[in-house]
This record gives structure tokens, C-alpha cells and sequence, in this order.
């Protein structure tokens, strides 16, 4: 492909997760597809696979550590992994994480390798906004050249569906 040219990106995006709503979410999943262009060091090559995973640990509704990487469709465009502390504020229908985003986020580079991956601040949420449907918005920036934001809507069934 060439410099400036731009491709569609689509992906199968198989998950699973498994949580204890209190005090713990663990999920892990592919996507699998043309992803993006996530490595800078083979330009507008397009990612083929990438996995994704979440961990949450603490006291959901008051204080959570919050671990994740490619979790809900960030593994599009560019691969991010985010590192925050979150709270609930006492309810289990809200939420709010406040932390760092490493974007453009090289796996297959060495460690002590020169990358152009950047760590910026990031804000996600989740908002009940009905028994069964929850909003999650998130914004990342460098408020320079960085920028993500999605807006994701989920359906959960009802209970005694499950």
C-alpha cells in the first residue's frame, strides 16, 4: 500500500468475561481482521491479529485498579493499553476511570528498543443509562497529534435470559 493511502478496517472480535460485579472483571478475546496501522516501524502495513484483555481488581463500586490492553474495540487503529484507577462512587450503575494510555503501543518491539509509543492521559465511563443498556464513552489525547474517542454502546440480556 502506499504512503497516504488509506484502507477500510474491520475485525471479528470474539470476547469473553468473566466478573464477580463486586470486585473483579477479567476478560480476554481477539480481533482478528484488518486492524490498522499500528506498528511505525513497517508503515501502512495492517495488523492481522491482536489480543485483548481486562483486568479490574478492587471494590468495583468504590475503588478498582483498572489493566487493560485492545479492550473494547481499541485494538482498532492503533493498539492502546491503558493503565487507571477508577471509581463507581457507591453505585453499580456508574463509573469513571481516570489514567494513562499507551497508544500506538509497539508489542513486538524489544523493550529497551526506541519506539514512538506515547503515554497520554486517558478518561473512559460507564453509564447505566437503562437496566440493560450501558454507554461507555472514552477519550484519550496528548492535545497535539493523539487523539481517540468512542462512544460504545452495549446491550447486556436480562437475567433471566442469561
Amino acid at each position: 500500500m502506499e504512503p497516504g493511502a488509506t484502507a477500510r478496517l474491520y475485525a471479528l472480535s470474539p470476547y469473553l468475561e468473566i466478573s464477580q460485579p463486586r470486585y473483579i472483571r477479567f476478560g480476554l478475546g481477539a480481533d482478528l481482521g484488518d486492524l490498522g496501522y499500528d506498528f511505525v516501524y513497517r508503515p501502512m502495513e495492517l495488523g492481522k491479529y491482536r489480543p485483548k484483555v481486562l483486568l479490574e481488581l478492587g471494590i468495583l463500586p468504590a475503588l478498582y485498579l483498572h489493566m487493560s490492553y485492545g479492550h473494547n474495540m481499541l485494538g482498532l487503529g492503533n493498539g492502546t493499553g491503558i493503565v487507571g484507577v477508577g471509581s463507581g462512587f457507591g453505585s453499580k450503575r456508574q463509573r469513571l476511570m481516570l489514567g494513562s494510555a499507551l497508544v500506538n503501543s509497539e508489542v513486538n518491539a524489544g523493550i529497551l528498543t526506541r519506539t514512538t509509543s506515547s503515554f497520554i492521559p486517558v478518561v473512559q465511563a460507564q453509564l447505566w443509562v437503562s437496566p440493560n443498556w450501558l454507554l461507555e464513552p472514552h477519550f484519550a489525547s496528548n492535545f497535539d497529534n493523539v487523539h481517540q474517542f468512542r462512544l460504545q454502546a452495549r446491550y447486556q440480556l436480562p437475567e433471566r435470559a442469561r
